[in-house]
């Protein structure tokens, strides 16, 4: 499903003491609320931990 850039928004998640970061993409798809990651990352020590999700 192609998303509209006008109903979808992106938005960002810190959690700098456990070191979790998140961008997610939120928005309506229809009359129902959708949302979902759009990059992951962790820091562990000195190894970084990245996870792309591609739609």
């Amino acid at each position: 499903m192609q998303r509209n850039a006008q109903e979808y928004e992106v938005q960002t998640i810190f959690d700098e003491q456990q070191d979790h970061y998140q961008l997610l993409y939120v928005g309506w798809r229809g009359n129902k609320r959708d949302f979902g990651c759009i990059l992951h990352l962790d820091i562990i020590g000195f190894l970084y931990v990245i996870l792309l999700l591609f739609l």
